[in-house]
């Protein structure tokens, strides 16, 4: 379950590979390859014609001729011209050369005289008839029929394709540049920005000015999205926080009063831990609503103290449910993200492994680039995982737990760490607890840990 934000040098990176104009320049050359396959296969194919197919039938024919002439008259004269010699091995006739000799009936081929020769051996009543035929004179003609011709069409085929290609980038180049643009865009969460796409209108054909339309309407929505959401985010940390402030401000007023009744404390108590729910709830959304650019932090959250503060946090919850909570001191670490955003993380992971344990372990380790929660609590089955970073779910172990939630812990650490580039891996099991790894990019351990 990896997520994060890529730097401009990446998505630029990957445009590139997936840009209309690579794509179009890879399936042009994929077809070069592929026709060039062919027509080589071609050639060995009228290679394989002439020499084994045209070759044998030819000499076949001629043997076929000469014995047909041999049984009328013995004394009939062997073939012997420019392009074929033959020999017999019959009484009274010249003796065959070793180098022939040795080869069965059949067809092949032979080195004779210095020359690479096509051999045909038939045999008759006794007698052996070997036909030799010049090789060069069958290399004359697969170059001619089919070297030459091959080459012909091949040049033909890539100059087509070349100008094919060149004439169809003007279609392309609109879609292009319109990618392009759209990896630069930004909404502005300050004021409207307009796409502004009118240069690529010209020589625009009427599907892509289509496009541009849809696109520039898209972009207009868009920026009004972004200007409302940050006028939510800056109006409700205005209307939330102060009557928040105001209830925090009353409710240190009334637990002043150590004199009231035990039942009125213990009310105190569970108002004052309801208003502290809420006021971590609305911190994670305004934190989340904000622009995505959130400011790094050069020097490194230190993630050991940070774990060290949350744990002293929900101490008092942990005791409620009997649970014992133990840190794995592994590593010393630091990591270049706001301290806010990885406490509020943390703080849910561990809130929901304490609120979902009873009379159990909750054991944190921290490794050079992770850290990891596991409990013995309640767990989930395979189903309610697949759900488990949706917003609002709640399993059906939490919802008759009696733990109060919204139903957003889950869901909000999957959102800061798809904001940094983390990856969280969840495994569990009903009645035997769950296991949450949250992996880091960027993190570095302090010297000396």
């Amino acid at each position: 379950m990896a997520g994060g934000a890529l730097s401009s040098e990446n998505r630029s990176q990957g445009l590139n590979r997936r840009s209309l104009q690579a794509r179009v320049g890879r399936l042009f050359f994929l077809q070069l390859a592929v026709i060039s396959v062919a027509v080589v296969a071609m050639v060995f194919a009228t290679a394989y014609i002439v020499t084994d197919v045209l070759s044998r039938a030819a000499l076949e024919g001629e043997a076929a001729y000469f014995w047909q002439r041999y049984q009328a008259d013995r004394a009939v004269p062997l073939p012997d011209t420019d392009n074929m010699i033959g020999y017999l091995s019959a009484g009274g006739r010249p003796p065959v050369p070793s180098v022939l000799a040795a080869h069965p009936p059949g067809f092949g081929s032979v080195r004779f005289e210095g020359r690479d020769s096509l051999l045909h051996v038939s045999e008759r009543s006794g007698a052996r008839l070997y036909l030799v035929f010049r090789q060069e004179k069958v290399d004359r003609l697969i170059l001619y029929f089919g070297l030459g011709p091959g080459a012909v069409v091949l040049l033909l085929i890539y100059a087509m394709s070349w100008v094919i290609y060149r004439l169809s980038q003007p279609v392309f180049s609109p879609l292009i540049r319109l990618a392009e643009r759209l990896e630069s865009y930004r909404p502005d969460l300050q004021r409207p920005v307009a796409l502004e796409l009118d240069e690529l209108r010209r020589g625009a054909d009427t599907d892509t000015l289509v496009m541009i339309d849809a696109l520039e309407a898209f972009a207009r929505s868009l920026s009004s999205v972004a200007l409302r959401e940050r006028a939510f985010a800056r109006d409700a940390s205005h209307e939330l926080r102060t009557p928040l402030a105001v209830m925090t401000a009353s409710l240190d007023l009334l637990e002043r009063n150590q004199q009231r009744e035990n039942s009125d404390l213990q009310a105190l108590k569970r108002i004052r831990g309801s208003l502290t729910q809420m006021q971590s709830l609305i911190e994670s959304l305004l934190l989340l609503a904000r622009d995505a650019s959130l400011p790094l932090n050069p020097e490194g959250a230190d993630i050991h103290g940070l774990i060290r503060e949350q744990i002293e946090i929900l101490r008092e919850r942990a005791e409620l449910h009997h649970n014992r909570v133990t840190l794995v001191d592994a590593a010393m670490v630091r990591l270049p993200v706001p301290e806010r955003l990885f406490g509020i993380a943390f703080g849910n992971l561990l809130s929901n492994a304490i609120n979902y344990t009873r009379d159990g372990e909750v054991t944190i380790r921290v490794d050079t680039n992770a850290v990891e929660i596991e409990d013995s609590g309640a767990g989930m089955t395979a189903e309610e995982l697949g759900r488990v970073f949706e917003p609002f779910f709640r399993s059906e172990s939490a919802r008759g737990s009696g733990v109060s939630g919204h139903g957003l812990g889950l869901s909000i650490v999957q959102r800061i760490a798809d904001r940094f580039g983390w990856v969280v891996r969840i495994s569990s099991e009903p009645g035997r607890g769950t296991r949450i790894r949250m992996e880091f990019n960027g993190a570095r351990q302090e010297s000396g840990a």
